[in-house]
């Protein structure tokens, strides 16, 4: 597999390592994410792409609690990187990522118009990027924004050394995850909420994502597939397969305690257990084998059937969570 760099970096600057988780939504990316930001030498920024609408126009919840212009770990990095709110203007930036970044829409992000588009916003990423990186002290940036278009737009990113880690699950299970919206942690931001999807739009969301990634992304960037499945029922022995492949130079020790409680954490956007500081018992998540609706599994089976096989969650060969 070629790894190809991601962009030139300024003169005298070493690239900026950066992990990033790419996949579907309820794909377990937060768990993840949480999980990596807990290992010494990485810090969590959870789903990055949303940072201009999170911190700059709807000051949403920090993975800490604070909202995030009040975070003193926000202030600062913004401080480090722009000298204050001002220093940028997010909500520009907002505009262009829309423009350049459309939803439901072809790959148009990898083009040149759309490149030049964002140039000035990726540009701005990335001193935030480096800004986090400078203020934690943290050698690993886990970017866990799952978007294949915005990880595609950051190869125009100057400055970055983008490692991915595509995270896999099984399409039933994101799709009854999807199905039901998850409870709102925090009820005085109704927009915390997160929406239900029906289980045909989940089904295409998911095999679209997954031929994206499988085809775009693959040939362009280092990329390491991890299975949900196996995170859940060997947490430890994934994430070590992921901090190899992360820094292969010098991979961290880190033992898994079995329950832990994960490290305080500063992530801009994701699922509300980012806002949990519970010790966290990981287990499989498997309720939609008993809980889903035949008609709908038949569906969501028949829907996404050609990578579902290939993944090996179905067939004579399955081998996880089926």
């Amino acid at each position: 597999m070629p790894e190809e760099r991601t962009g030139t970096h300024p003169m005298g600057e070493t690239p900026l390592p950066l992990l990033y988780v790419a996949g579907t939504g309820r794909s377990g990316s937060t768990l993840l994410d949480v999980l990596l930001g807990s290992i010494p030498g990485f810090v969590s920024l959870g789903e990055f792409w949303q940072v201009w609408r999170n911190i700059w126009v709807e000051d949403r919840f920090c993975g800490c609690g604070s909202r995030l212009q009040a975070c003193a770990f926000w202030q600062a990095a913004i401080t480090r990187a722009f000298g204050g709110m001002e220093g940028v203007d997010g909500v520009q930036h907002l505009r262009a990522d829309r423009r350049a970044i459309p939803p439901r829409r072809p790959p148009s992000w990898v083009t040149r118009g759309a490149a030049r588009t964002l140039a000035p916003s990726l540009a701005d990423r990335v001193r935030l990027y480096r800004a986090v990186a400078e203020e934690s002290g943290a050698a690993m940036l886990v970017d866990s924004s799952k978007s294949p278009a915005y990880l595609l737009a950051l190869r125009h990113a100057p400055g970055l050394d983008v490692r991915v880690v595509h995270l896999v699950r099984d399409s039933r299970a994101v799709a009854h995850s999807r199905a039901t919206p998850k409870a709102n942690p925090q009820p005085s931001d109704p927009a915390n909420r997160m929406p239900a999807l029906r289980h045909r739009g989940s089904a295409a969301v998911w095999a679209r994502e997954q031929a994206i990634i499988e085809a775009l992304v693959r040939p362009r960037f280092p990329t390491l597939r991890v299975y949900y499945e196996d995170l859940a029922r060997a947490p430890e022995s994934q994430l070590r397969r992921i901090t190899s492949f992360a820094t292969p130079e010098a991979p961290i020790p880190w033992e898994w305690p079995g329950t832990m409680t994960p490290a305080r954490n500063h992530t801009v956007a994701g699922n509300a257990m980012r806002l949990d500081n519970r010790p966290l018992v990981i287990e499989p998540d498997a309720r939609w084998m008993t809980e889903m609706a035949p008609r709908k599994r038949r569906q969501v089976t028949a829907l996404t059937w050609p990578l579902l096989a290939a993944y090996g969650y179905v067939g004579p060969w399955r081998r996880r969570g089926a």
